[in-house]
Parts: structure tokens; C-alpha cells; sequence
């Protein structure tokens, strides 16, 4: 009988959780009507007032974070944002990281703006292929010959040429540096097209359009680009730049438009290049883009979901047009905004056959549930409740407690976790902050995903061969007796393997906070230190209180490496070097042993209360974070 009871309260307890995490879950969805999304920052004023008004007429908010193009791509891979927003469109090589077709929308179109600052107060015309030897450091002064033939009824000073440039990457350095690409042999073969160029040591590099214009502004004799926008907004000389047909043209609303009157291709992936820029359109000109999965049956998404995108992008390439012009970009012309609302309409919103699939996980929890619930049933009739409160484990007088063994479970997670974060958070700081663009930040970012995949195992010999001997020669010192494995041990080496799991955690949250705010942090003059104790830190507090929940998860079921360094010992941690035991490395190691039926049941008993623990750790967890993201 009570078999039955047990396997009937687990049954009704891993059913009533699921369903009201789920229900939690779904309803903080609907009450919120959120919409994540992340990228470029080029557009972020025009989307940050199309996102307002559609708030204001909807009631969706859309939570979108300016972290550059290259996040917001990441993010969509990752799958951890509903849309990525990109200056430069995915290449095949970038498409080929997702299994599944992702759909390119243009938004609205930008002009990458030539800006200048000459005391003389004069109109400046150049070319591609002078800029390309601007920027490469191959014209020095203003009056070079080949300056003064596109600007002979200009007096040019004899004055040297400061290049203002990206620091960092982004999509108008992908734009500009394709045009120069076109137009000077040197630079295609030497620069190349990239987010991120490597240029010439003489030029002075500025974080974001706003680095980049608050330079100019104060450095005569100065040339960058900038988006338009930003150019505008703080009232910069821009050059007229010539374009396919001969023709110099200013960058304006009207022919940035004229770039992009032509054919473009169905999946919409085009460069507006000097090529195609005829008549009076303007030639660096650029869409920007959100990127999205067609398939949008992912990640457990809804229906409601799928629509709720769908709608906000069709509102946003008819109705949200109207915000384009006020904050100079251009809006999409009406023959370009017919073909991106025919690509939205090939999003599939929902896959019949994906409701089955979804169904496997709860079921797969509720039916491991119900098996460990059924075999613990055994000791659950000798022990009764006394088996969560005991400490006793003896299989000779079949007296069985699982206290031990919990207590050391969460004993060594907790003090784990805490030694762990330090050096995770220096990690996620080093690749996303401090070094974000160099070789080494990818190579440490590449070992850091790589010790996350050694077998626990592996990481238990290490322990045993490395740590044993240094934890004995303290413990000498220290006057305990030396036998290197217990508790403190098993905190070391279950910290060494939460680092890497952590840190790329916090590598992911620290991408998250917004460029504007690290930029403005800059140009207020704010250290990099300074920057990441007041602006990163700050934002990222409930995201790493987030990750360290998960981690905690993560080291509650670590077996291998624990049963090896614990010292399997019955009993409660009476000193940091006490040998102790817990669940999992209970299981382990006397599973194979256990021939009574009794003591058979009761280590299934322990997997059961070892099921529940990471369930609960895992639902907080999961419900905080999607708190966090909806805030």
C-alpha cells in the first residue's frame, strides 16, 4: 500500500510543479507582453522611439539592448534573445552556425557620413579612392595634390590629417570600409571588408559613433565617419562624397532613399555599394536589419510569441516608418516594405510536431520521478519519515537516513560557489570587457568552453594528484592528520570545475549591458576600472546572483570527481578537512553493493531527494531569470 501512496504523492508533487512553473512562467509572459531583443546601436534611436509609441499603442514592450551588432548576432544563436539587430548582414559563414533559416528584415536605411573639422570653414568633396589612402595614412597632408584635383576652387590648408576611426567593432565600420574596399585595390587587399579593421598606427581610435563624433568636434583638422544621425545632432561638416554616376553628394534623408531604389534580392542581403549608387543617391549608404529564426517553434516559444514578433515587425516596417525621418534615416521605400512584409509572412509560428516533442521533457521528469518514487518505496515503509531526518545509515540494521548526505551535498556547493565566482567573474570580465577584441581573449574564451567539457572523471584524478598532495602538506602544517582527501579537497576541485561554467555565464550577462552606458562612462572621462565597478557591476548584480544560482545547480549533481576526493565517510563535516559523503557519491559508490532489497530502495530514496533538490534550485533559478530579463 504504501508503494502506492509514495509513487502516487510523487506523481501528484513533480505534476503540481511542473505545471505551476509553467503556469508561472506563461503568466509573468502575458502579463509583462515582452519582447527580447539585442544588437546594433547605429539604430537604437529610431527603434528606441518606434518601441515607445508601439508600447503606447499595443501594450508590448520590447526590451532591447544596444550591445553592437556582433551580440546581438551572438545572442540569436545562442537563442537567448527573440531578435538580433545587425548594420551588416549575416554572412554564409555566420548563417551556417544555426541549423535552422534565419530571415533578414530591413528596418530602415543609414548613411555612413565622411565628417570633418578644418577651421577654414570649407566645403569638402572627395572619392573612395582618396579616402582609402586617407585612411591608410598614404595622404598626410590637406592640400595633397590629390585632395586640392576633386576641390580646385578651395583653398586647402597646409595642415596635417588626424583619421578618427572605430576602436571597436561595429556595422558602420563594415559599411565604410566596404566602399573603400570597392574603390581602392590597396585597401581590399591590405583592409579588407570588416566589423573590426586593423588600421594604420597613426590613426586615433573612439569608442561608438558618439567617441568617434566627440572627437571631431574638438580636433581640427580631423576626418572620421559617423552615422548620420550623430553627425547631425552635433552639427559637423560633412563631405560630398561621388557616387557611381560621377556625382557628389552630400548625405540627406533623400539620397540616402535614392541609394536603395532598386532591385534587391529575396532574402534581402545586399550592400547599397558605390556600384549600384547612380544619379543623386548617396554611395556609403546601408540598411540595418533585424535577423530572426523562421522557424520560430524553439526554446518552448508559443504561438502568441511568434505572433506577437510578427506584429511588432510588420507595425514597424508600415506604420513605424513614420519615426525615420525626425532622427535622420531614411525609411524604407514602398517597393523594398512590400518584399520584407512578404519575407514575414514565411515565418512559421507554430510546428504541430513540436507540441509532442514538448511534452517529453515534463513527461521524461515525471516518469524518473515516479521510478525512483516507486523503488524508495521499500525503505519508505522501515523508515517512514525519519528517512529526511536521521543521520543514521547502517545497511547491517537496515536503519537508513539521508541527512549525511544532504547536509554535504549542499555543504560543499556552498562553499564551492563562493571560491568559484572570483575567478569566473575575472574570466568574463577579461573576454567582454578588458581585451574583448584581441587573439587572446578568444583563445581563453575557447579553454574556458573547452575545461567545461572534460569528463568529470579526468578532473578527479587531476584532484587526487594534484590537490591531495598540497591540501596534505597544509594539513601537516597545520597538525592534522594528512590524508589530503575530505571536504576542503572536495570544495577546490568542484570550484575548479564551476569556473568554466560560470564564467561564460557571466560572459554572456556582462554582453548584456547597454554600449550607450559604457561609452558615456568613457567619454566622461571614467577609467576602465571605474567603468566596471559604477556601470558594469551595477548592471549586472541580478544577472550574477542568476548565474550563481544555475552554477549552484550545476555542482548539487556533480558525482564522479566528489566520490573520488570526498573521503566517503557517514559523516556530518566536523572540520574543513573532514572526510563526508553526499548524495550523489553515496550512490555511487554503494549502488553495485547494495543486495538487500531495503538498502537498494533507500539509495533509491536518496536519488529521489536528490531529483527534488536540483528541481527546486533549477525552478528559482529559472524563474529568477526570467525576471531579470523581463526587467
Amino acid at each position: 500500500m504504501k508503494k502506492i501512496i509514495v509513487s502516487a504523492l510523487a506523481t501528484t508533487l513533480f505534476t503540481a510543479l511542473f505545471v505551476g512553473f509553467a503556469t508561472l512562467v506563461t503568466a509573468c509572459g502575458k502579463e509583462e507582453k515582452t519582447i527580447l531583443g539585442s544588437g546594433a546601436s547605429f539604430p537604437y534611436p529610431v527603434y528606441s522611439k518606434m518601441f515607445e509609441d508601439y508600447l503606447e499603442k499595443t501594450g508590448v514592450r520590447v526590451n532591447y539592448q544596444s550591445i553592437g551588432s556582433g551580440g546581438g548576432i551572438r545572442q540569436l544563436l545562442a537563442q537567448t534573445a527573440e531578435f538580433g539587430a545587425t548594420d551588416a548582414f549575416m554572412d554564409d559563414e555566420e548563417l551556417q552556425q544555426s541549423e535552422d533559416e534565419i530571415l533578414h528584415i530591413p528596418i530602415v536605411l543609414g548613411g555612413i557620413a565622411v565628417a570633418y573639422n578644418l577651421s577654414e570653414k570649407i566645403e569638402l568633396r572627395l572619392d573612395g579612392d582618396t579616402l582609402a589612402k586617407i585612411f591608410m595614412g598614404d595622404i598626410k597632408k590637406w592640400n595633397d595634390p590629390q585632395i586640392s584635383a576633386l576641390n580646385q576652387s578651395v583653398n586647402l590648408p597646409d595642415k596635417e590629417i588626424i583619421v578618427i576611426r572605430r576602436s571597436d567593432g561595429s556595422g558602420t565600420t563594415f559599411g565604410f570600409s566596404d566602399f573603400l574596399a570597392f574603390s581602392n585595390e590597396k585597401w581590399k587587399n591590405s583592409y579588407g571588408v570588416s566589423k573590426s579593421i586593423k588600421w594604420a598606427k597613426d590613426t586615433i581610435g573612439a569608442k561608438g559613433n558618439e567617441g568617434v563624433s566627440g572627437q571631431l568636434k574638438n580636433t581640427d583638422g580631423s576626418i572620421g565617419y559617423v552615422n548620420l544621425n550623430y553627425a547631425k545632432t552635433l552639427d559637423i561638416p560633412l563631405a560630398a562624397i561621388k557616387n557611381g554616376s560621377g556625382n557628389f553628394v552630400k548625405p540627406t534623408i533623400k539620397s540616402i532613399s535614392l541609394a536603395a531604389q532598386k532591385n534587391i534580392p529575396d532574402d534581402t542581403r545586399v550592400r547599397l555599394s558605390a556600384s549600384s549608387t547612380l544619379g543623386e543617391g548617396y554611395p556609403i549608404s546601408s540598411f540595418t536589419w533585424i535577423v530572426l529564426y523562421k522557424e520560430q517553434a524553439y526554446n518552448d516559444r508559443t504561438k502568441e510569441q511568434a505572433e506577437k514578433l510578427h506584429d511588432l515587425l510588420s507595425w514597424m516596417v508600415t506604420e513605424g516608418q513614420q519615426h525615420a525621418e525626425p532622427l535622420y534615416y531614411s525609411p524604407l521605400p514602398q517597393k523594398i516594405s512590400g518584399k520584407v512584409l512578404k519575407v514575414l509572412e514565411t515565418m512559421t509560428k507554430l510546428r504541430a510536431l513540436t507540441i509532442v516533442f514538448s511534452f517529453s521533457a515534463p513527461l521524461l521528469v515525471i516518469g524518473i520521478s515516479i521510478t525512483l518514487a516507486y523503488g524508495f518505496a521499500e525503505a519508505f515503509d522501515v523508515m517512514g519519515f525519519d528517512f529526511f531526518t536521521s543521520s543514521d545509515w547502517d545497511p547491517v540494521e537496515d536503519r537508513y537516513g539521508v541527512l549525511v548526505f544532504l547536509a554535504g551535498t549542499f555543504l560543499t556547493t556552498l562553499v564551492a560557489v563562493p571560491l568559484s565566482l572570483p575567478f569566473s567573474l575575472a574570466i568574463a570580465l577579461l573576454v567582454s570587457e578588458i581585451i574583448p577584441e584581441s587573439t587572446y581573449a578568444k583563445i581563453i574564451s575557447r579553454m574556458t568552453e573547452g575545461i567545461a567539457a572534460i569528463p568529470s572523471v579526468i578532473i578527479g584524478l587531476w584532484g587526487i594528484h594534484t590537490i591531495v598532495p598540497l591540501v596534505q602538506l597544509v594539513q601537516n602544517q597545520l597538525g592534522y592528520p594528512p590524508i589530503g582527501v575530505g571536504f576542503f579537497s572536495t570544495c577546490l576541485v568542484l570550484a575548479f570545475m564551476i569556473i568554466p561554467f560560470s564564467a561564460v555565464l557571466m560572459r554572456e550577462v556582462i554582453r548584456l549591458v547597454p554600449k550607450e552606458l559604457k561609452e558615456a562612462a568613457y567619454a566622461l572621462g571614467a577609467t576602465r576600472y571605474e567603468t566596471v565597478r559604477y556601470v558594469i557591476l551595477p548592471n549586472i548584480r541580478s544577472g550574477l546572483v542568476a548565474g550563481t544560482l544555475l552554477s549552484t545547480g550545476r555542482s548539487i549533481g556533480e558525482t564522479m570527481a566528489v566520490t573520488m576526493l570526498i573521503g566517503n565517510v557517514n559523516y556530518f563535516v566536523e572540520n574543513i578537512f573532514s572526510p563526508t559523503n553526499t548524495m550523489s557519491s553515496i550512490i555511487a559508490n554503494e549502488f553495485a553493493e547494495a543486495v538487500n532489497p531495503v538498502y537498494y530502495s533507500a539509495l533509491m530514496g536518496i536519488g529521489l531527494t536528490l531529483v527534488i533538490s536540483t528541481f527546486f534550485v533549477s525552478i528559482f533559478s529559472r524563474w529568477l531569470l526570467r525576471r531579470l530579463s523581463i526587467n
